[in-house]
């Protein structure tokens, strides 16, 4: 599946963010630094009183650092689309921004860390954590779906999908995980080629929004790669230790037969974006 970040703001911004996708991390804030100030209201009432009622105090102190969790976590914001006015219009500076593209799949398989992955649900009101919530659970996912996957039914169009890490700020992935940029249809011509040399012999996809004839829906065209700019591209390869492969006359005999199978093997590992 693709996701999508969409990002703008000052020069200073633009800048930082740039930094942030050449060297391939993203930033995880808190559900705190969120731009919604619901972010993480649940309803723990029902659990408190079950807890109280029934002397079970030694499950308030962990269930009180399980609530706590919920402001230490890393939240990663995504789009199902890349393709919202509204998105482009706050969070991608009035359409003077970007778009990255993130192959889902990717990003996790190869993240340094196990990050957990949560689709957005849509809420009249906050949800109640109930006690199977907590201490039947078969996995975090449920949880932390109801603790910080869950948003007012008025964001519904972002159609977001978060990662959460375990704690927030810097967080490394593979390069190859970014496949495409978009850019506003205000955005600068001169930034987009900064952009681009940027990234040189990066195997990326570049698009430029507009809008379709006679109508207010945007739609990506695509930027043809272009030499000057975005380079010769390169495939990815991870550095070698001269000795992962000896001679074959270092080799023993019973394991020559295998000596081909082995250097391209080498060859196949080497091109895994998750090995540094």
């Amino acid at each position: 599946m693709k996701v999508y970040k969409y990002r703008g703001g000052t020069s200073d911004v633009l800048a930082r963010d740039l930094d942030c996708v050449a060297h391939n991390y993203f930033w995880a804030p808190t559900a705190d630094q969120l731009n919604d100030p619901s972010e993480a209201f649940v309803n723990d009432r029902e659990i408190s009183k079950i807890l109280k009622s029934y002397g079970l105090k030694e499950a308030e102190v962990p269930f009180d650092n399980l609530l706590k969790m919920r402001h230490t976590l890393g939240v990663y914001s995504l789009s199902k689309t890349p393709l919202d006015e509204l998105m482009w219009a706050y969070y991608a500076d009035s359409n003077t921004g970007f778009c990255l593209e993130y192959s889902l799949d990717r990003l996790i398989l190869e993240a340094r860390v196990a990050w957990d992955v949560v689709e957005v649900a849509y809420h009249l009101k906050p949800q109640t954590i109930i006690f199977d919530d907590v201490f039947q659970a078969e996995d975090m996912v449920s949880l932390l779906g109801k603790m910080i996957g869950t948003k007012s039914i008025r964001w519904v169009h972002e159609e977001e999908v978060r990662i959460i890490t375990a704690t927030s700020g810097k967080n490394n992935y593979a390069s190859e995980a970014l496949t495409g940029i978009y850019f506003g249809c205000r955005c600068d011509d001169g930034f987009i080629q900064e952009f681009r040399q940027k990234l040189k012999g990066r195997d990326l996809n570049y698009y430029k929004m507009e809008f379709a004839e006679n109508s207010y829906q945007i739609i990506p065209r695509d930027l043809q790669y272009d030499a000057e700019i975005d380079g010769e591209r390169i495939n990815y390869l991870s550095p070698i230790d001269s000795m992962a492969i000896p001679d074959l006359k270092d080799i023993n005999k019973k394991n020559k037969p295998h000596y081909e199978s082995l250097k391209k093997a080498v060859e196949i590992v080497r091109r895994d974006t998750s090995c540094a």
